[in-house]
C-alpha cells in the first residue's frame, strides 16, 4: 500500500483527504508532507517552489571524503524519455542550477556519511549530485547503471532518508520542524564497528 492510501484512509472518517505538498524518490526514507485542504496543499507548495522550507537529508557515499562540509552545485535538466536527472551546459534551456550544502557526520569504513541540506529542489538532486562528484551513493543503481551498484556495504536500495523538515503552519504561520529516524538498514552504515578486546593474559598465582 502507499503512503497516499493510508493517509486517504486515516482522514476519511473525518471527512477530509490528503493533497500531496512535494514528493521524495522511491525508495527513499524519510518525511513527506500532506495537507488536508485544497488551501493548506497551495500555500505549503509555494514554501517548497520557493526553497523557504527547511529541507535536510542523510545520506552515505561512497569513499572516504577528505573534507568536513562543502557545497554542491550542477546544472540540471530532467529527461522525461530516460526518467533521470541529467548533468546540462549552464544556460541550457529546461535546465537549472541545483544547489546544496553538506557536512561529514561519519566516515566509517570506506563509506562517508553526510547531511545535505537542499536549496533547490530538483528531482534525483542528492543522487546526481554526488554520482557527478564521483562518489555515489551506497546503494545507488539508477545513476551508475543499472546493471551495478555502487560500492560499499550491501543494501536493497539508495542510502538516502528525508531526515528533517520545517515549514510555517499554513494557517498559523508558526514555524514546524520535523525529524525522522533512521530506519534499520540505514543506521547500522553510521556505527563503527565494535574493537575487540584484547585477551589479558592470566597472572600465574
Amino acid at each position: 500500500r502507499s503512503l497516499r492510501h493510508l493517509a486517504e484512509r486515516y482522514l476519511k472518517s473525518r471527512g477530509e483527504r490528503p493533497f500531496a505538498v512535494h514528493r521524495i524518490d522511491r525508495d527513499t526514507s524519510g518525511l513527506v508532507v500532506f495537507a488536508k485542504n485544497g488551501a493548506a496543499a497551495s500555500r505549503l507548495k509555494d514554501q517548497f517552489a520557493d526553497h523557504s522550507a527547511l529541507r535536510v537529508y542523510w545520506c552515505a557515499v561512497q569513499g572516504r571524503l577528505s573534507e568536513d562540509g562543502g557545497v554542491l552545485e550542477h546544472w540540471m535538466a530532467w529527461d522525461p524519455e530516460r526518467n533521470i536527472q541529467h548533468k546540462v551546459p549552464p544556460g541550457t534551456p529546461g535546465g537549472v542550477l541545483a544547489s546544496a550544502t553538506w557536512r561529514t557526520l561519519a566516515r566509517v569504513g570506506g563509506v562517508t556519511v553526510v547531511e545535505v541540506r537542499l536549496h533547490t529542489g530538483r528531482r534525483n538532486q542528492i543522487r546526481l549530485h554526488w554520482q557527478l562528484e564521483g562518489t555515489p551513493l551506497v546503494g545507488e543503481r539508477q545513476y551508475i547503471g543499472r546493471e551495478r551498484q555502487a560500492a560499499g556495504p550491501n543494501l536493497q536500495r539508495q542510502a538516502l532518508h528525508a531526515k528533517r523538515l520545517g515549514f510555517r503552519h499554513p494557517s498559523t504561520g508558526a514555524d514546524l520542524r520535523f525529524d525522522a529516524p533512521l530506519p534499520k538498514d540505514l543506521a547500522v552504515l553510521g556505527r563503527k564497528p565494535a574493537r575487540r578486546r584484547k585477551p589479558q593474559a592470566k597472572r600465574r598465582r
